[in-house]
């Protein structure tokens, strides 16, 4: 055997099972669904967004990345090993001796708290919000 006719068949070999592996991973994805509660929690959200002063998306786009169970930002509890990865997100980028945490801007931390509130019910009277999570500290 000469070696251009191993190195086709090694392309094709590969070539096949990336096109199954595609396959598969399309058949697997689901979004998330466009229900009418996810509708109704997206305008809840847009509301809250408008009155703590934030930027607002879409509906489309907060039914898309969210959709009607909070998506990955409401998946997990936030246990200590959540918690550290957050943490851990939030700082500069560099590794071992040169990680340190970043000064973020406040609106990301409100925005993720006021999500987390809408999905977990703790945000339904927008005329009364928590303090906690409008308060500009």
């Amino acid at each position: 055997m000469d070696t251009s006719s191993t190195s086709k068949r090694t392309y094709i070999i590969v070539a096949v099972a990336f096109v199954l592996l595609l396959i598969v991973a399309l058949l697997m994805f689901r979004a998330p669904a466009r229900t009418a509660a996810a509708s109704a929690k997206a305008q809840e959200l847009i509301s809250a967004f408008e009155l703590a002063g934030l930027k607002t998306p879409s509906e489309q786009q907060i039914v898309g990345t969210f959709g009607e169970d909070g998506g990955n930002v409401c998946k997990t509890d936030f246990g200590e090993l959540v918690q550290s990865n957050l943490n851990m997100l939030l700082a500069n980028g560099a590794a071992q001796v040169g990680a340190r945490g970043i000064i973020i801007d406040a609106k990301v931390l409100k925005g993720e708290a006021i999500v987390l509130a809408v999905r977990h019910g703790q945000f339904d009277d927008l005329d009364d919000p928590p303090e906690r999570i409008l308060r500009d500290d």
